[in-house]
């Protein structure tokens, strides 16, 4: 090895190529370390962007189903009110509005879900299954109104109790398994 660098100090040209030769390496080895290094930090980054994506999404199915609760509670009051005082309270048009936002959110849930979340499709089958029950119970209940008191009040109200729990239930279901997946992973 002392031969080896003595060779090296002696003749300088050779001396100037070994120097050269050792600062490329160290380059390339740094170089290489960098990319290595910026590759993994990138998909560090990707992947909490990924997850605060998901996070985002669950938090919005979580606002979409309380939304959905509610409308239904305001569906739901509604016809008490028909039922308390029909003659006074009876508009057929509160309901459709009501329908349409709910229609429209079960879309945007199951876009959300099908998009993003489809882990969570086993309860969006679940909220399915209840929409078209509850949208028959609407129907045959604004049916009723449309052809007067008497008819309106032959139907039972506790049905409409019965269904808008089973439907608002289907909803916190969702949101209640959504929050605590989200804990699990925190």
């Amino acid at each position: 090895m002392k031969e080896i660098f003595l060779f090296v100090i002696s003749h300088p040209p050779v001396a100037t190529i070994v120097t050269g030769l050792i600062a490329i390496i160290t380059v390339i080895l740094s170089q290489i370390w960098i990319d290595s290094r910026q590759r993994k930090d990138h998909k560090h980054q990707r992947s909490l962007k990924h997850q605060e994506l998901l996070l985002a999404k669950k938090e919005e199915v979580i606002d979409l189903c309380n939304i959905q609760v509610e409308l239904i509670s305001q569906i739901e009051l509604v016809f008490e009110q028909w039922f308390e005082n029909y003659d006074e309270h009876y508009d057929s048009t509160k309901i459709r509005i009501l329908q349409s936002k709910i229609d429209g959110n079960v879309s945007k849930l199951n876009l959300i879900i099908n998009l993003y979340l489809p882990e969570m499709e086993s309860y969006i089958v679940r909220i399915d299954d209840e929409t078209q029950g509850f949208i028959e119970l609407c129907a045959d209940y604004s049916m009723g109104g449309k052809f007067g008191k008497e008819n309106y009040l032959k139907l039972d109200y506790i049905e409409v109790v019965e269904v808008s729990n089973e439907y608002a239930g289907s909803f916190m279901y969702l949101s209640s398994n959504l929050a605590n997946m989200a804990r699990q992973k925190i």
